[in-house]
């Protein structure tokens, strides 16, 4: 009996280890971040323009700001086959969200896949998405924007 159930864990590991070994990554590199240890650098998935403009994303990655060096953060993030933009935030006070001044601007550090913020407006998810494909290794670029 202890020998089938050694059998049967040794071939469910053997296989969660291959179907990971296989599955997608994202290498994201995120550059111009400011030097503070405060707080949480925090990537949240969007997946279409509707969740992105209500603020839903599908899921959210937090780091240490230990792992950032010389101003960039290196991520290695394992993600099924799909449509995603990515959103950064350097949340500085660690409560979750981004924070604003009496004008609207922003008073934390932000980022979108692939895009560089050029105007004072949010982009569209079709200016920051891509598509990943099955067993695809991709490499993602976030370059910061602080006010």
């Amino acid at each position: 009996m202890k020998t089938k159930i050694s059998i049967i864990a040794t071939l469910l590991f053997l296989t969660f280890q291959m179907s990971f070994a296989l599955s997608q990554k994202l290498n994201v590199t995120i550059c111009n971040l400011k030097s503070s240890t405060k707080g949480t650098i925090r990537i949240a998935f969007f997946q279409d323009e509707k969740s992105f403009k209500v603020e839903n994303q599908s899921f959210t990655v937090n780091y240490s700001k230990d792992l950032i060096v010389n101003g960039t953060l290196c991520v290695e993030i394992p993600v099924k086959p799909g449509v995603y933009g990515l959103s950064v935030l350097d949340d500085e006070n660690d409560n979750g969200k981004m924070e604003y001044n009496l004008l609207g601007v922003p008073k934390e550090g932000f980022g979108f896949s692939n895009f560089t913020i050029k105007k004072m407006r949010k982009p569209k998810f079709k200016d920051f998405s891509f598509n990943v494909q099955e067993k695809e290794i991709l490499d993602v670029k976030v370059k910061m924007k602080y006010f």
